[in-house]
């Protein structure tokens, strides 16, 4: 009896799911769709973009549309293909596959009815030895509409762009999905909950983060975006999809320093590796293909980075806190020559509430831009009543008389996301000395001028709503006002506006009541901030050796103050609290009062060129903040609520985040991770009973946080627990454990 072929196929059904769960690419379709017609302006195309970016995607949307036109499609992965010439063209005359839209037997260099054929080269960076094959031999022998489609994470040879061949191929190069496009493809996984934003936050645009972000929440209604993401096995499996092939023969502890540091240079692996293996190491991770050039060095895909780096430090925390100092000292070194240096010092801060002001973490799809001629009309234009107009007007002095000492924030459609005003002693123009906001603040300067130098600013406006580019308005401030090295920063605070003083007392700033003036009716605080003798640098230096548990360095030297103490040391007890970060961060004034909101505080709207921002505007970057600096509001004792035990467990697994845990104590990373296990281990062992409901509710406890399995699906079928039913007792046992959890810890305080 012959068999008959089912009429619908698992080929089919897959085709389906990956078209509804395709987002965004509008532009370049249509560009695709054009090479597809008579007289079309590419024959090849070369789809260049990092891993995770969604090439592959492309190509695959790309095929659906040729197949609706009649055309045939044939898709050849360089992952699978050798690198003999024989095998490609082997693949690409055999008869065409049985695939949708391709019956069985076809020859692929056959015309279609309306054109064609279409041909996916994907993973090209496995095969660009076949490039002059290609177009030598191969592709002059296809027909004349055939369209060939080659998606790599490497540039394409210039031998496509020469010898005529630049007249028939065009290059797309792959940016993360918008705002819009991401919140479409959450949706197709189903997913459009309160945990989107932090999703798409983290995720930077990555289709592959996305998906495997929402597949995750999808299956989990505890997840939880704002710690999850951090998880081993969503690290380990981003690695494993981006890289892992490639990543195993790279020398480790340069793989390393790359995932620590924001830019790799030879000069910096050949300072921290072993003499003589820097050139080849840095060799090596430029060969990868998912490394990217930035400024005279090379950095990592960001997906990429932030896995490796959380990788890193679940599996040797030592070896993270050694290169990290090595490579912070490094770069004090070579600060004093090279200013921009200042960068790649802040990205090494792991305080996440001096990260918000200053740093260059905002950096994806924002760029520092100078004043163009019509900018202050732009921002003017947006005004609204109740803003402090007198204080724009302030400001846009300095865009039309001093435009160098401002700066403009642009995202990738060229919209203005923010803009700050910032001088020192040597760069105020003339017109400064007698402006009413920082003239008395440069006078004061002046006076205390043999102490250091001193960056003062006027104004820092974010118009993202979310402090996205808050730091780096703070990073651009101090290189632009011609003091790369201040020991003194000046800062402009609302005491009206809620949680401003502070956080200006949390950062260590010191409030001068003779300097604080009227400005649009309102007073306006000054305070200045004190890095020490040793300006900025030093102070980034002695940021990150406090992190790491060490005495503060000396600026003279590269050598911590403290004999016998040069090695790693205990990181310090006053780690930050998640809680407290959440805190403080939320803080709607977390630096001064922006002249673009209203005297009562409330979201005012401005309008960026082409597209409105609908959230209330953040100024005067929140400078790194001293180490040490008490944090207001800090809890004085332990409290185990449910969000601080959900958190807990969330993080039982990762020990440098449950190490912020308010319910840890000891010195070291290690020692705080795992007196928060066993007090959760204890109190879990004692909150419940003996009778089967209270075993299972334990067991769901274990198989879920404590002893956790690969996924809480596998956890529930092995519990032969319905999903509901399970995360049902789950719910039931974390509540139980935080409720035993806050009557142990009400008896017996923090530490017993």
């Amino acid at each position: 009896m012959a068999y008959d072929l089912p009429r619908r196929t698992l080929a089919a059904r897959l085709e389906d799911r990956d078209r509804d769960r395709f987002a965004g690419r509008e532009t370049e379709l249509a560009f695709i769709d054009r090479c597809m017609r008579a007289d079309p302006p590419a024959s090849v195309i070369h789809i260049c973009g990092p891993g995770g970016i969604g090439k592959s995607a492309l190509l695959r949307a790309a095929a659906r549309r040729a197949r609706a036109l009649g055309w045939e499609v044939r898709s050849v992965d360089g992952r699978e293909l050798g690198p003999a010439s024989g095998a490609l063209e082997a693949l690409i005359r055999s008869p065409a596959a049985p695939e949708p839209g391709n019956p069985p037997g076809l020859s692929l260099l056959r015309k279609g009815k309306g054109g064609g054929p279409l041909i996916l080269l994907d993973s090209y960076e496995r095969m660009t030895a076949l490039d002059g094959y290609l177009r030598r031999d191969l592709l002059p022998t296809l027909p004349d509409r055939a369209l060939v489609l080659i998606a790599g994470r490497v540039d394409p040879d210039p031998g496509w762009f020469s010898g005529g061949w630049e007249s028939l191929t065009a290059r797309l190069e792959l940016n993360g999905l918008n705002h819009r496009d991401a919140l479409a493809l959450l949706s197709a996984h189903g997913l459009s909950d309160e945990r989107v934003p932090a999703i798409i936050d983290w995720a930077g645009g990555s289709p592959l983060a996305l998906s495997l972000a929402a597949e995750t929440a999808s299956a989990d209604s505890n997840w939880n975006a704002d710690t999850d993401l951090q998880r081993p096995e969503v690290l380990r499996s981003l690695i494993h999809r981006l890289a892992h092939a490639e990543l195993r023969d790279v020398r480790m502890s340069a793989l390393c320093i790359a995932a620590i540091a924001r830019t790799t240079t030879p000069q910096l692996l050949g300072a921290v590796l072993p003499r003589g293996e820097g050139e080849s190491a840095y060799q090596q991770l430029c060969d990868l293909t998912v490394a990217e050039p930035l400024g005279d060095g090379m950095t990592l895909h960001e997906l990429v980075r932030k896995a490796l780096l959380v990788d890193l430090r679940l599996r040797n925390q030592e070896l993270e806190r050694f290169l990290r100092r090595r490579i912070i000292d490094y770069l004090y070194e070579r600060a004093a020559d090279e200013p921009l240096l200042v960068i790649d010092m802040a990205h090494l801060v792991d305080n996440p509430v001096a990260k918000w002001g200053f740093g260059w973490e905002g950096d994806t799809g924002f760029r520092v831009d100078s004043v163009r001629q019509f900018d202050a009309d732009r921002l003017e234009a947006g005004l609204r009543v109740g803003q402090n107009v007198e204080w724009w007007h302030l400001t846009k002095r300095f865009f039309i008389e001093a435009p160098d000492r401002v700066a403009v924030v642009r995202d990738l459609k060229d919209n203005i996301r923010g803009y700050m005003a910032c001088v020192s002693l040597a760069t105020a123009p003339p017109f400064a000395a007698a402006d009413p906001l920082v003239g008395p603040w440069l006078a004061h300067a002046r006076e205390h001028a043999e102490l250091g130098d001193s960056v003062l600013w006027h104004a820092a406006v974010d118009f993202t709503g979310q402090g996205k580019v808050q730091a780096m308005l703070g990073v651009a401030g101090v290189l632009r006002c011609g003091t790369p090295n201040p020991r003194f920063a000046y800062l402009p605070i609302d005491p009206t506006y809620p949680g401003a003083v502070a956080f200006a007392t949390a950062i260590g700033a010191e409030h001068h009541i003779d300097l604080d003036v009227e400005v649009g009716g309102m007073i306006v605080q000054c305070y200045r901030l004190d890095y020490g003798p040793g300006g900025l640098t030093a102070f980034l230096r002695s940021q990150v050796y406090t992190e790491l548990g060490l005495p503060a360095p000396d600026p003279a030297t590269l050598r911590p103050t403290t004999p016998g103490q040069a090695g790693l040391g205990r990181i310090a007890p006053n780690l930050i609290g998640a809680s407290q970060v959440a805190a403080i961060a939320a803080a709607p004034a977390i630096a001064a009062f922006p002249p673009h909101a209203d005297r009562t505080g409330r979201s005012m709207a401005h309008p960026a060129p082409g597209q409105p921002v609908d959230e209330a505007a953040t100024t005067v970057p929140a400078l790194p903040i001293k180490p040490g600096a008490p944090l207001p509001n800090a809890a004085a004792r332990p409290v185990a609520d449910l969000s601080t035990v959900r958190e807990a467990l969330k993080n039982f697994r990762v020990p440098r985040d449950l190490a912020r845990s308010p319910l840890a104590v000891g010195d070291t990373i290690a020692e705080r991770a795992e007196s928060v296990r066993r007090l959760i281990n204890e109190a879990a062992r004692e909150a419940f009973g003996d009778n089967e409901n209270e075993k299972l509710l334990y067991s769901v406890l274990v198989a879920g946080y404590l002893q956790p399995m690969r996924s809480h699906e596998e956890a529930a079928n092995k519990l032969c627990l319905s999903r509901a039913a399970y995360f049902r007792r789950l719910r039931t046992a974390v509540e139980r454990l935080a409720e035993h959890l806050s009557e142990q810890l009400s008896i017996s305080p923090a530490g017993n």
